[in-house]
């Protein structure tokens, strides 16, 4: 039987840092996300912990911490059904990739993405949550 909106977890999703594609991606999708957003990475740690979120979206460029140091944070506070996704506004970079891999993010995702891979990069780490699988968001057009 599918869930219905009243009976479904909201899908808790934390920005670290943000993009204008990140947050075009985020509008595209509908469904049932609650969105906390920061630029700082101590404090991702701290929303984190209270938040608990099922996705994370940490870019590279964040004040305070270094964001591959957040990642391997995050993985450590985080449920491990958690997923995180690295998005780094350099153009594709192995080392880069592999040390956020190394950091604890299970995608890395890098700009000049468009709007559409972004939120296609968040639907596919949504659908990998055990608990969210029944999950459906479409996408609706975004200006």
């Amino acid at each position: 039987m599918p869930a219905s909106p009243e009976n479904t977890k909201k899908i808790r999703i934390l920005v670290v840092g943000e993009s204008p594609q990140t947050r075009q991606g985020l509008e595209a999708l509908s469904g049932r996300f609650s969105v906390c957003r920061t630029e700082d990475g101590l404090e991702a740690l701290e929303l984190a912990e209270a938040f608990v979120p099922d996705v994370v979206l940490v870019h590279l460029m964040i004040k305070g911490l270094d964001a591959i140091e957040v990642c391997a944070r995050l993985r450590q506070i985080l449920p491990p059904t958690a997923r995180i996704i690295a998005v780094s506004n350099t153009v594709f970079i192995e080392p880069l990739r592999a040390a956020c891999l190394r950091g604890g993010a299970g995608d890395v995702i890098f700009l000049p993405a468009t709007w559409k891979e972004i939120a296609a990069a968040l639907q596919g780490n949504v659908d990998a949550l055990p608990e969210h699988r029944e999950f459906q968001p479409s996408f609706q057009k975004v200006s």
